[in-house]
Formats: structure tokens, sequence, C-alpha cells
């Protein structure tokens, strides 16, 4: 065997090839890692597009609104040209496609085409099957290149110069989805990036070039706006008149692009039809980040393009993501399709990953008791409405009525009003079965608040002590009590953890309240008699702070950190009523002062608590640094400093009465006791304390709450 000479290399099967020759024909066919990929990706949009007639209403959906003569024309003879060449229209039409392909204006859009060579030509040499691939090729390709050729003769019209009728060209293939990488001054690892990256990498940029192009001069601008400004009100007008026909006079949404419907005419109870094809998902992503924008909600912008590449626009990311999620434990993705976890799964999510996209959502649909779902197969989007948009459509129709608020829904605050709710309570469990399916985000969150919860009732004997209410034990009241209060506080910490880790909610009055609630710490609540941290009082103080919050996000919060333990729930509706009577005491002034009001009395007790704790500090640090020698009680201290530190002689004098201990109480405070001492000794035995507050207590309560 002889070695290369020179301008020679060695090839397959050890011949020598010309090097010229072979560099061309490496170029041609590919070699490496990169090309394999790309030819994958290739091959993977042509089984996508095939078998579906999906340019007509895909690359020609532009055509198909502002030109639709020349649409039904190019759609017809493009089926037409899944049986041959349709070599009669290339003849009469010879001199206008050899000017508009000189011009670059019809191209051949090889971006969706089994390859003639390398991998992805490979299922155009099945015996069969593959002549039925090459006639799906045959009628895709050739329906464009005709609608190209019949607009190259309606705009070149009296262009005289090339630059015009090269601005006019490109124009045309921006309109039919078919604009040039070397155009753009793309570099071969720029193009390769692109077709790895995107579904359709150069029809993504005809799509988003003709909407650049309104700004532009010459014909090329002209064009741009023309095109744009028929397919857009033709489309809203169909729309309209469609969804008005279809659903008695009513107006589609064109105003929410977060609600079910935007720009959408719908078909029937279970469908949305969408007239704008593939410039749709760029519409309603501009349309989403500009309400986020207007909103405030600079931080979620990504959150509509992460949705955007992991739909069917971006099909090898959305793969690669898929692929990622499964490598880390998922099962199934944002869309709730398996992720290839064992073989069986595996076998699926290859299949899925190259099965034409018409066909493949006409049988889902078609499965799901959607027959529209059929117009998938000629390019349409058809698109289910979801449970979550069902769920806004009845609750649409429900607001106002019952306990359901006159407002749009809010997800964050109106869940779990909803879900308790018996008309709209199916649609709920329908959202969170979807949901959960799915992994969203939502689901998420809930899935984390649960564990929470979860870990937090066993750590803190919750079940138990709530079996121990049932039972009649004397101590199980009290410390489920105690336990409940760290329970709610720290599982309303989670929530509004949650809840104000977007930054829009925590600029929102109900993020600014949550921030309140969690701002109070329970070291600024101290007994003005013993000095000592008040617990009840910190907790009463929490629950006032809850009660303030409004009550739809109340509710929601409520519904997230409820028990599914069946004893939990039973002591909670008993701990609930008692904390809402542990709230009613504490609003009571525990002095009484006939010059003041309520509320003020209960502003100057918090202010004498601080200043009793400021006489306490004093004197522990007077009696470290005088030693024994200094004796002056508390009491004492009280009278000077309230004059001399707070400027406030009464302050303290009334200090010194409440440190001797002859201060004159509310008798209201302890007839409320009196009255409630059924509820009130069993889960919070310290309120009553006081020998005073204990002779109220019936001997069976005494002998049960407070000597056990």
């Amino acid at each position: 065997v002889r070695e290369p000479g020179w301008g020679e290399v060695r090839g397959p099967g050890n011949r020598i090839f010309d090097e010229q020759f072979a560099k061309e024909l490496t170029e041609w066919a590919g070699s490496g890692s990169e090309s394999v990929i790309q030819q994958v990706n290739l091959l993977m949009r042509a089984f996508k597009t095939t078998m579906d007639f999906s340019a007509t209403t895909v690359q020609l959906g532009i055509t198909a609104l502002t030109h639709p003569i020349v649409w039904a024309k190019s759609s017809v003879r493009g089926i037409m040209s899944s049986m041959a060449d349709p070599l009669t229209w290339a003849h009469a039409n010879y001199e206008a496609l050899d000017e508009a392909i000189k011009f670059g204006a019809a191209a051949r859009p090889t971006e969706f085409m089994f390859a003639d060579a390398g991998i992805a030509s490979i299922p155009t040499r099945i015996p069969l099957v593959g002549s039925l691939f090459r006639g799906s090729n045959r009628a895709f390709q050739w329906a464009i290149i005709q609608a190209q050729t019949e607009l190259w003769k309606i705009y070149r019209r009296g262009l005289t110069t090339e630059a015009d009728l090269a601005s006019a060209a490109a124009s045309i293939r921006k309109q039919t989805g078919g604009l040039e990488s070397a155009a753009l001054g793309l570099g071969k690892n720029q193009q390769k990036l692109e077709s790895t990256a995107a579904f359709a990498a150069r029809f993504l940029r005809a799509n988003t070039g003709l909407l650049t192009d309104l700004a532009m001069k010459g014909p090329r601008g002209r064009i741009a706006r023309e095109t744009l400004g028929r397919f857009f009100i033709a489309g809203t007008t169909l729309t309209i008149g469609g969804n008005m026909a279809l659903n008695g006079g009513k107006m589609p949404n064109l105003t929410d692009p977060n609600k079910p419907g935007w720009f959408k005419i719908r078909v029937s109870e279970g469908s949305y039809i969408s007239l704008f094809g593939p410039m749709y998902p760029y519409m309603r992503l501009l349309a989403q980040d500009a309400d986020l924008l207007a909103r405030g909600k600079i931080t979620e912008l990504h959150v509509p393009l992460k949705r955007f590449v992991e739909s069917k626009a971006g099909i090898p990311f959305r793969t690669a993501h898929n692929l990622y999620l499964a490598s880390r434990g998922r099962e199934t993705n944002m869309w709730g399709e398996r992720l290839p976890t064992d073989p069986a799964s595996a076998a699926e999510f290859t299949a899925r990953q190259f099965a034409p996209i018409g066909p493949e959502q006409a049988a889902e649909g078609l499965a799901e008791g959607r027959p529209e779902a059929l117009l998938e197969a000629g390019g349409l989007n058809v698109t289910p409405v979801s449970p979550y948009g069902k769920l806004l459509e009845e609750w649409e129709r429900l607001r106002g009525t019952g306990s359901i608020p006159d407002r749009p829904f809010n997800f964050e605050t109106d869940f779990n009003t909803a879900e308790q709710d018996e008309r709209l309570a199916p649609f709920i469990e329908a959202v969170r079965e979807r949901s959960s399916r799915r992994g969203t985000e939502g689901a998420q969150r809930a899935e984390r608040i649960s564990a929470v919860r979860l870990d937090l009732e066993e750590r803190l004997d919750l079940p138990l002590l709530a079996q121990g209410i049932a039972q009649g034990k004397p101590r199980a009241a009290s410390e489920f009590a105690y336990a409940w209060d760290d329970y709610t506080q720290q599982m309303v910490g989670v929530y509004a953890s949650e809840y104000l880790g977007l930054e829009s909610n925590r600029q929102t009055e109900e993020g600014r309240l949550l921030q309140a609630y969690q701002q109070i710490e329970m070291r600024d609540f101290r007994d003005p008699e013993t000095l000592e941290v008040d617990r009840d009082a910190f907790f009463a103080a929490k629950d006032s702070a809850f009660s303030a919050l409004p009550p739809d996000l109340q509710l929601s919060i409520e519904g997230n950190i409820r028990s599914e333990n069946p004893a939990v729930q039973e002591a909670e509706a008993q701990i609930k009523e008692a904390k809402r009577l542990r709230s009613e005491f504490y609003e009571m002034p525990k002095y009484l002062d006939p010059g003041k009001t309520n509320a003020e009395m209960l502003a100057y007790e918090d202010r004498l608590t601080e200043f009793m704790a400021f006489v306490v500090e004093e004197l522990a640090r007077a009696q470290r640094e005088f030693g024994e020698d200094f004796s002056l009680t508390r009491p004492e201290a009280a009278i000077i400093l309230g004059e001399r530190d707070f400027g406030d002689k009464q302050l303290g004098e009334d200090a010194a009465l409440i440190f001797r201990g002859k201060v004159k109480r509310n008798p209201e405070r302890l007839e409320f006791l009196d009255t409630h001492q059924e509820v009130l000794a069993r889960f919070f035995p310290n309120l009553y304390r006081l020998k005073a507050a204990r002779e109220t207590l019936s001997d069976e309560l005494f002998e049960a709450v407070i000597t056990k």
C-alpha cells in the first residue's frame, strides 16, 4: 500500500484521494462530532415537519393573511408536488424563478429537508417509506419556492436597481421563513451553535428580522411595514370575527397575554386556535415581557423566555434540558412528558424527539376528545385549554357570588378561597394534579412547604399531643399550644420566605405586611412585673400581625400550613378558638387609669414595660460598679430615673407602684378569664399565674391544669 503523495490524502478503506476533492467532499458530507450533532438536529427537524404539510400554515403563515391567493395556489401546488416535481410550473415560470433565485428571494428550505448525504439522509433510503419522506420533502420545498416566486413577481414591479431588488428579495425570504446565515455574515461556528440551540434557526431569525426591518429604509422597510400591517390587521380581524361567531358574540382576549386565549379563537370547550402561526410565540413573548416591565417586575423577565426556549421553538435546547433534568432524578419535564429514566421511558423519549409535530399533536388531541386537533396536521396552532385556564374562566363566571370576591383571580391569594368553594374545588384539584405531574415552580414550592410542614409536625410531636388532647390528658392542651405557636410561626415564616423570594412581591402591600410579621421578635416582649420574656404576649402580637394581612392571603397561608393529620386538624380547631380568645384578652389593658382610653392605656403599658426594663438594667449596672454598698430598691430607682432620664415623673411613680405590687388591675381581665376558663386555662395556663386569676378557676380545672 503506497503512501499518499503531494496533494493527496488517505481516506476511508485506506484509499488515496486527491486532497482538494477530499476537502470538498468533507465540507459537503460533514465530519467530526459537531457535524454529527448538526446532522442529528437536521434529522430531528426534518422528522418534526414531515407528513403534515405544515409549510402551508407555518412558513407561509404570514403569506396566508397578506396574500391569500398566492398562498392558496402555492399550497395546492405544494401538496401536488408530493407526487412529482412541478416541472410544468417551473418551465412556465422559469424567468421569474431564475431571477428570484439569483437575487435570493427564493431558496431551498434546507433546514427542514432530509439531507442528500450523511446521517440525515438515511430515512429517504428506507424501502417503501423512503419515497413517502421524499414526497413530503418535495411538498414542503415546492410550496415555499412557489410562494417566494409569486411574491417576487409582485414586489419586484417598479424596482430597477440591483440594490432595490436585493432588498426586496431579503424581505420575501424573511416573510417566508428562509433567512440565510451567510446574508448575516455568520461564520461556520456561529451557524453550528445556532442550529444546535434552536429548532429552526433561520426561521427564528426570519421572523425577528422581519420585525427589525420595520425601521429600515428602501424596499425592505416598505415591504416589512406593508406585510406586518396586513398580517396583524387581518389576523386580529379574523380572530375577533371567528371568536364572536363561535362564542355567541363574545370578544376574544386581546389585552392580557398571561391569560388563556390571548389573540386566539375559542373553537370548542377544550381548545383555542391561533391564526398568527409561528409568529404567535414571539408575539406572546414580547407582550409578556412588556407587561412585566410595565409592572416593574424586571427580575421576572427571564420567565417568559424560559418557557419559550423550552417549547417546540427550541427543540434541541429543550432536549438537552430534558436530559439534564433526567440526570438529576426528575421523572417528568415542565410539560408533563416522561424523561428517560429507564429503558421504556428512554425509548418513548427518543421517539418523541423525532415524531412529526402535527400528527403527534393531532393524535394527542383525538385521544383527549378534541377532534379539532386534526388541524395540527395542517400546521395550525390548536391549543388545549389548560386546567388553570378552565379555573380562571370559572372564577370569572362566578366572581361576586357566594364567597368568591368580585375581582380577577390572584394565584397567590385566591387559591385556597377557590379550593374551599365546592364549585371551584374540582378545578383546583385538576390544576394541582397537572402541576405535580409537570413539576412546575408552584408545585415545587408546594412540595418544599409540605416537606417542612411534615418535619415540623414530627419534631414538635403535634400528632402525639393532639391525641393526648382527645384522650383528656391534663397537660396535653398546654403543651400542644406551646408547640403549635412554634409550628405556626415557623410555617408562616417558610411561606413568607417563598412569597418574598420575588422582588416584585416584596414591593406589594401584602409583601410589606408579611415583612412586618417577620420582624416581630420575642426578645421585645417582657412582662412588666417579672421582666421575663412574655411568650404569650409575643405570640399574641404575631397573631395580631397575621390578622392585619388581607383575608385572601390569610386563607392562602393557612391552606399551605394546614396539617393533613386528622388528630392535629381536630386540635387545630380548638387551639384557633383559644388563640382568638387570648388575642381578645391581650387587647384589654392590665391596669386602670380613668384618664386614658383602652388604646391609650395599651400604648402606655408598652412604654411602662420598656421603662421598667431600663430601671432593672441600670440597677444591675450600678450594683456591679458600687458593690454591696449600693442599696437603692427598684421602686426608689424608678421614681428617680423616670424624671431624670425619661422626663416623666408620673411614669416613674406608676412603675414604682407596679414594682411594689400595689397597682390597680383591670377587673375586666379577671372577668374574661373567669368566663372563658374552660378553653383558656387548658391551653394557656400561664394566663392564670396571678393569685386573683387562679382563684377564678373551678376546682376541677385548678386540679387538672394548675396543680398538675
